[in-house]
């Protein structure tokens, strides 16, 4: 599931269809935990990670880049990032007060920038693979 999905479908990840069908990547739960912009954003991202780990929804670890970078024998060390960190910050959302109280968890924390970084990187990546392809069609 991307992560415009999972916010807009938080409230029914319970539900048995969806729980036994749906999986999700590091990459969202990143997207996840980053950009947040204001209060209303923080809530809604944290609503949605919430649902994720109170549904059991079933998380692809594995960094997509990781698996084509391994797969030569070699792996971008730049944005390494590990399950244990991901996990660690989304608790961190998940029982953070307000957006504030997560603003001073993550306050020059090392790890936290390697996954804002990641995300980033991402993002990039694919808006501009996106508008190629738009041009292409047109």
């Amino acid at each position: 599931m991307d992560t415009v999905f999972l916010r807009k479908m938080a409230k029914y990840l319970d539900e048995k269809y969806i729980k036994e069908n749906c999986f999700t990547s590091i990459h969202a739960i990143c997207e996840l935990l980053t950009d947040i912009k204001d209060d209303k954003t923080f809530f809604r991202k944290k609503n949605a990670l919430s649902k994720i780990f109170e549904a059991g929804i079933c998380i692809d670890w594995e960094q997509p880049h990781k698996k084509h970078f391994e797969s030569f024998g070699f792996f971008n060390a730049i944005y390494n990032i590990r399950k244990d960190n991901v996990s660690f910050f989304c608790k961190k959302m998940i029982d953070a007060i307000d957006l504030t109280d997560f603003q001073n968890i993550i306050a020059n924390n090392k790890d936290y920038d390697i996954i804002q970084r990641y995300d980033k990187a991402f993002e990039t990546y694919f808006r501009g693979e996106m508008e190629v392809k738009i041009n292409d069609f047109k």
